[in-house]
């Protein structure tokens, strides 16, 4: 096999280079802006309505400790979510750097596609567990279980995007296998 340093650097075009590099800052500002813009979405006032209120039966506003919970579980999913652009950013970063069919590409495709999809999967448990939290004060009788598994568009979005991104990773192997075998002919 060929060094991934020095692998097929004549496909990456200047123009090719350029916009995986500006695809790249992009993705960094985007990955950046994620958790800002989390976090100050629960600083404003108002942010309570994506609380879930209809299961909240005590009286008095909800604890801190109630609001940090539902703030670190759906965290998690805007977490897994930057993981998805900071995987697609290192595979950006090698094609501006002229590396077109690197292991590190084919690598990073699939962590991207597979963080994805896991996502996807993660938001009903996320759900649950956040509905679970808010009723967990209820006195017993009142507290609730809810597991809603349904698919909006934006999940079905997400789901076809990661199984693509999956499938692109099992072609740029095979283009790189098949570079290889090029590379040992000639």
């Amino acid at each position: 096999m060929v060094a991934d340093d020095a692998m097929n650097t004549g496909f990456v075009t200047p123009r090719i280079r350029t916009l995986a590099k500006v695809s790249a800052v992009f993705t960094t500002i985007v990955m950046c802006l994620i958790p800002i813009l989390y976090g100050v979405s629960w600083l404003i006032p108002g942010w309570e309505k994506t609380f879930p209120q209809e299961h909240y039966r005590q009286s008095g506003p909800p604890s801190i400790w109630l609001l940090t919970g539902v703030f670190i579980l759906r965290g998690i999913l805007a977490l897994v979510l930057v993981l998805v652009l900071y995987w697609l950013r290192r595979m950006l970063l090698r094609v501006s750097g002229g590396q077109l069919f690197g292991r590190e590409q084919v690598v990073a495709l699939r962590w991207a596609g597979i963080l994805l999809v896991v996502r996807e999967l993660l938001r009903p448990v996320i759900n649950t567990l956040v509905v679970l939290l808010a009723s967990s004060g209820n006195p017993p009788g009142h507290r609730v279980l809810e597991i809603t598994v349904g698919l909006t568009s934006e999940t079905l979005l997400s789901l076809v995007a990661g199984v693509v991104i999956i499938l692109l990773s099992y072609l740029l192997a095979e283009a790189r296998r098949i570079s290889d075998e090029n590379a040992a002919i000639v």
